[in-house]
Order: structure tokens, then sequence, then C-alpha cells
């Protein structure tokens, strides 16, 4: 799978950031996402696959604001919305226990390809 950002672009860094998803090697996927959000703030392919690798961290409160501005730049993205609502309910849930959140690796994206629409 290679991922595409919002201007429809594809090259080396997509497929390398498909690889570490599949691999599910979120420190590195976040890292890769944060230097192409540095050159392309406005892309909500971007924003949503950081809010994804953040989810599967644990650090869901980053991923709300994430998924949040991908939302800010496609309003109508229902992976973002699912994605957010699900990790909304889970930090309530969650919230009432002395444990920190549980990385959401239990809960998968609306589209089974990881893209968001």
């Amino acid at each position: 799978m290679e991922l595409e950002t919002s201007d429809g672009q594809a090259g080396g860094e997509q497929i390398r950031l498909s690889d570490l998803i599949r691999e599910k090697r979120w420190d590195e996927a976040l890292r890769l996402l944060e230097e192409a959000l540095a050159v392309r703030p406005r892309d909500p392919a971007l924003w949503y696959h950081r809010g994804c690798a953040l989810a599967h961290l644990g650090r869901l409160a980053e991923a709300e604001d994430a998924l949040t501005h991908c939302l800010t730049e496609r309003p109508g993205s229902r992976a973002a919305q699912c994605l957010l609502a699900t990790i909304s309910a889970l930090r309530r849930t969650e919230g009432a226990a002395e444990d920190p959140p549980a990385p959401i690796s239990r809960v998968r994206a609306a589209r089974p390809d990881g893209r968001p629409d």
C-alpha cells in the first residue's frame, strides 16, 4: 500500500510510511509524519495518520488533537470522525481508572486500507 497526500503526491516517504505502519513501528512513523507535516501542514491525510500513530502509542489526547486538525482541513472525513469518537469514548471509559490509557491497537480505522476518506 502506498499512502498519498491530499495533493496526490506519492513517493519514497509515503512508501516508507506505509511500511512503518504495516510493521507497527509507531514511533518511527510518527517522526516521519512530523517531518512531512513541517512541509505540508495543511494535509489532512498526514494529520489523520499522525492521529492513528499517536493513538497506537497510547497518546490519546494528542491523537484527538491531530484528528481534530484533520477534520479542520477535511470536515467530511468519516475515518477521522469515527476514530475521534472512538478515542473520546475510550478516554471517558478509561478516565475513571487510575491506570494510563492503553494503546488503541484494538481499534481499527474506519477504512480497511487505512486511508482517510
